[in-house]
């Protein structure tokens, strides 16, 4: 009959209530159908993630604004989101070397697996708040390692993505007309680095939003 919001649905069906056929026709209106083939319509926003394997080291947490991590899953692809402020975490003098939290144990972004991450074939880098006070070029970075911490490691070849500058506020750096320099394994920790040497120092400021594109596996 006609959609209808949650507070009127809910009225049809109080105690003591005898539902019409027109109540119950509301009610299957109002709902999406995973049945159905014909296009479906939002009204409001959709907000949705999948959490559980995103578990994160206490090292990206700074003083800022909280570490966020969401994954979603739309039209047979995995979008992985990473928003990191790097106040109060932490960059070293060498390449490579992990940026986290000075004397905590983990500083993972997020541990990546092939099934809920999917079959990586892009990622981004988003400046939305221009690194301060420490290292100001980043890259990310894989390692088999679970308890990599600030400062720690320094393969280079396990690099995915580099900005290739310092960065600054409204700057994207991805992969797109380019490949990967290097694609994280199954189980492997993804990192935040030094793009190059040079500050040794704690972030003033800093807020980057990061995202992994990945083909589902049920998919290919």
């Amino acid at each position: 009959m006609a959609n209808q919001t949650k507070d009127i649905l809910k009225g049809y069906f109080n105690t003591g209530d005898i539902p019409s056929e027109a109540n119950f026709q509301d009610l299957i209106d109002s709902s999406l159908n995973q049945a159905e083939t014909i296009c479906q319509v939002l009204s409001g926003s959709l907000k949705t993630h999948i959490t559980g394997s995103g578990t994160y080291g206490s090292g990206v947490q700074g003083t800022g604004d909280g570490y966020k991590y969401n994954v979603i899953e739309l039209n047979n692809e995995k979008i992985t989101t990473i928003v990191v402020d790097l106040q109060g975490l932490s960059s070293s003098a060498t390449t490579n070397n992990i940026i986290g939290l000075s004397g905590s144990s983990d500083a993972s972004l997020f541990r990546y697996y092939n099934t809920v991450h999917g079959s990586l074939y892009k990622v981004e880098i988003g400046c939305a708040e221009q690194p301060a006070g420490g290292e100001p070029h980043v890259s990310l970075k894989f390692s088999g390692s679970a308890q990599s911490t600030f400062a720690n490691i320094s393969q280079s070849a396990n690099v995915i993505l580099s900005t290739g500058g310092d960065l600054n506020t409204g700057e994207l750096i991805s992969n797109v007309n380019s490949t990967l320099t290097a694609v994280p394994s199954d189980n492997d920790f993804v990192y935040l680095v030094n793009g190059s040497s040079g500050t040794d120092a704690a972030y003033t400021a800093g807020k980057l939003i990061i995202k992994f594109y990945g083909l589902c596996s049920d998919s290919y």
